[in-house]
């Protein structure tokens, strides 16, 4: 482990001692669990976009060549 320094509010702190005290755990280690949580939750989080990715199947395979017939109705132009 490192040793690191942080600022935390009044609030924070006594969150922490009062979460500490109940579960009957040392405040650090309350504090490193709450911050793993956290970076994994983060770590994990998918943008608005990515949460359709795999969501529907069309049925066809090869959707991404006809992307322009299937998203607009229309064929590709031609870039010959």
């Amino acid at each position: 482990m490192v040793r690191t320094q942080v600022y935390l509010t009044a609030e924070i702190v006594r969150g922490i001692k009062a979460l500490a005290k109940r579960e009957r755990r040392p405040s650090a280690r309350v504090i490193r669990e709450l911050l793993t949580d956290a970076l994994a939750r983060t770590a994990n989080d998918a943008g608005p976009l990515d949460t359709l990715i795999g969501r529907y199947h069309s049925g066809h395979s090869d959707t991404s060549q006809r992307v322009d017939e299937v998203l607009y109705g229309r064929q590709a132009r031609s870039t010959a």
